[in-house]
């Protein structure tokens, strides 16, 4: 037993110092970056490549296809899902470097909207360990917002963003306490065979479409049916 909690010290001691070291590297880091030198990060936003000397540059194609998703967002008044199917209808390369994605999805435009680093700007964060709950935590280091990226989109355009995207929430919240039961697998498209999705028309109306229509993807079955309609249908008969 004495053996046992002696390796279990020796570990928990030796995570420790692993942690203590990777946040001072991270501190050193920053403190490079605030004083204007190139410090070498393992991750950057997808639409800016590395130079032969690690300096951080645009990647053109893929930085025009972010401005011109804020543009078709905020400025042409085009929602999320309008955004993503023309972007999948107009064969628009993916930003992303996932080998499994082959297609533009919703959650990922609004993941380009969200990220701050289109302004040029980004915040550090460190891990904390609570011992109690055994959980990790992320939290925003203070007064570490530094401008390291170049820029894409302006303070004001990606304001008007957010503000956007805060009131399109309002609308598109899922119910709570009652799951979707017609999945994807459950009902298919009479012309492509593809899966049926729910969409959110407006304020609690939800209606279930073609998913290769919805995403661009060559289908041309633009009729749907009202989800709720649709469920009531199905537990009454």
């Amino acid at each position: 037993m004495i053996t046992l909690m002696f390796l279990m010290f020796q570990s928990n001691e030796e995570s420790t110092k692993k942690q203590e070291r990777i946040q001072a590297v991270w501190k050193n880091k920053r403190n490079q970056i605030k004083n204007g030198k190139i410090a070498k990060l393992s991750q950057i936003p997808h639409w800016l490549e590395k130079s032969k000397t690690d300096e951080i540059i645009k990647n053109e194609d893929k930085s025009n296809t972010v401005i011109m998703i804020f543009d078709m967002f905020v400025n042409q008044k085009i929602g999320t899902n309008g955004i993503h199917k023309i972007l999948n209808q107009d064969n628009v390369p993916l930003i992303s470097n996932k080998k499994k994605s082959n297609q533009w999805h919703k959650s990922y435009v609004v993941k380009i909207l969200k990220n701050r680093a289109v302004t040029g700007f980004t915040q550090f964060y460190t891990i904390n360990d609570n011992n109690e709950t055994n959980q990790r935590k992320r939290t925003v280091v203070p007064e570490s917002m530094v401008q390291i990226f170049p820029r894409l989109i302006s303070d004001e355009l990606f304001d008007d963003a957010q503000v956007k995207l805060k009131d399109a929430t309002r609308y598109n919240k899922g119910r709570i306490g009652l799951v979707n039961i017609f999945s994807p697998q459950i009902i298919k498209c009479a012309r492509c065979n593809s899966g049926m999705i729910i969409i959110s028309k407006a304020k609690n109306e939800k209606w279930v479409k073609c998913k290769s229509y919805n995403d661009g993807l060559g289908c041309d079955n633009t009729f749907g049916y009202p989800y709720n309609e649709m469920e009531k249908s199905f537990f009454a008969n």
